[in-house]
């Protein structure tokens, strides 16, 4: 299982340029299945729900990649305790403008923690900040936890 320090993606191809070649754009639900991927041999499901036809500039992979990681490795490690049985969902999609990533789980829920830079929940949200959003972290309605990342739109 990948580690917090450990890289968590690696591309197998250089992402294709934007039709104006200004910019690099991957596909989201490529670049989600491929963080993922690393987490196959968890016990726990882990599911990605994202538009195939989304895509993400070169300038969002870094910080999307390191939210990603960090919430499921946080899943993995306090979710679900004892061997509890869980899943993990991933999803990103644009509504009005902006982008809305979720990395939600079924297991115990997520305790209401004060702000602290060095752990998680406070990389989490400077990431967030560098996307030029925001950050929500807390427990899911109906059990779970539930990380969510609002950022404008720039692919």
């Amino acid at each position: 299982m990948p580690t917090a320090n450990a890289p968590i993606f690696a591309p197998s191809r250089p992402p294709a340029p934007d039709a104006l070649g200004c910019g690099v754009t991957s596909s989201a639900r490529s670049f989600l299945d491929a963080l993922v991927a690393p987490f196959d041999d968890v016990p726990h499901r882990i599911q990605v729900d994202c538009d195939p036809a989304l895509r993400l500039s070169a300038d969002e992979l870094a910080p999307l990649g390191a939210i990603v990681g960090e919430a499921i490795t946080n899943a993995l490690a306090h979710a679900f305790p004892a061997g509890r049985e869980g899943r993990i969902w991933v999803g990103l999609a644009e509504v009005e403008g902006r982008m809305r990533l979720t990395v939600r789980d079924n297991g115990i829920g997520m305790p209401d923690l004060p702000p602290d830079d060095t752990r998680g929940r406070g990389r989490i949200e400077a990431w967030a900040h560098r996307l030029g959003g925001y950050a929500r972290l807390g427990s899911a309605p109906f059990g779970g936890a539930l990380v969510s990342v609002v950022f404008p739109r720039t692919a």
